[in-house]
């Protein structure tokens, strides 16, 4: 007797289903780990500025106004760099998340010398406690 072998359309729906429901789990986590990998891109450059700006005001008893002046590339995908006019220790500079595919996770870091910290600032709440801030 000959036997038919393979799979029936009943079967290969199931899987598909089940394969889209593990999809439609999987992809907010995985959006919430990239965003914390950049995070760390944007603490790390956030902690450079802090770091230059220290040694500038060490020599030169000023913050630097600008980041010509701090000699440091700062190009980045995913945050763009400012540094106020007049820094101070309460603001040496922020970082800000771009709005290229931020997303939800828009966000900003104010670098603050006195405490050696990072301030971060949201623009959709959580943001910052996503990115593990």
């Amino acid at each position: 007797m000959y036997r038919k072998r393979g799979f029936t359309l009943l079967e290969l729906i199931i899987v598909i289903i089940v394969i889209g429901i593990l999809a439609s789990l999987a992809l907010p986590r995985y959006a919430k780990v990239t965003e914390r990998a950049r995070a760390t891109e944007g603490k790390q450059l956030a902690g450079l500025i802090r770091n230059t700006q220290m040694q500038y005001y060490a020599q030169y008893s000023t913050y630097a106004p600008d980041l010509d002046t701090l000699d440091l590339n700062t190009t980045t995908r995913f945050f763009t760099v400012t540094i106020p006019a007049t820094p101070n220790e309460e603001n040496l500079g922020t970082v800000a998340r771009n709005t290229v595919d931020a997303g939800a996770y828009a966000s900003v870091y104010s670098i603050i010398a006195k405490t050696k910290g990072l301030n971060c600032t949201e623009t959709k709440l959580g943001a910052c406690a996503d990115i593990g801030m």
